[in-house]
């Protein structure tokens, strides 16, 4: 008889453990990819954030950094289908405290959707007051491109 008890604990915790790890794919999250071209050319480091519009328990936001121009988010972070503001950070490779403070890609997605970086290269309507707006659709593919003018010196 504990054999018996023992294989059905066995079979109820991995049943428990597959709905968990199903959960995550309930909420039907698709990967995101996609370019950001600045003044013509790829962008060399930056971040982009989505945030959800609307309202319901399951809306997520993701974010990710921009490298070469190209940003992407895995399907187990990514985005269930619907409206997202987007913002898009461009900092200077030199931080706001001089040579040698360089704010990392990972620093400015943290701070993309507070409010621009110091030393910011884009202007607010892409990032503290963003216009942008994209759907996530099911199926995809939801690759995106943003072409975005710097701010002029």
């Amino acid at each position: 008889m504990r054999v018996g008890i023992f294989n059905w604990l066995l079979i109820v915790s991995s049943c428990a453990g597959l709905a968990g790890c199903g959960a995550s794919e309930s909420l039907g999250r698709l990967p995101i990819k996609g370019t950001v071209i600045m003044d013509g050319e790829p962008l060399d480091h930056g971040a982009i954030d989505f945030k959800p519009q609307g309202t319901g328990a399951h809306l997520v936001g993701a974010g990710a950094v921009i490298e070469d121009g190209k940003f992407s988010i895995p399907a187990d972070q990514g985005l269930i289908p619907g409206k997202y503001m987007v913002s898009i950070s461009a900092p200077d490779k030199e931080g706001a405290g001089g040579p040698g403070t360089e704010q990392s890609p990972e620093a400015a997605m943290n701070s993309v959707a507070n409010a621009p970086p110091i030393n910011e290269r884009l202007p607010a309507k892409y990032n503290a007051t963003t216009e942008l707006m994209k759907d996530v659709t099911s199926p995809g593919p939801n690759e995106f491109e943003f072409k975005v003018e710097s701010i002029k010196k």
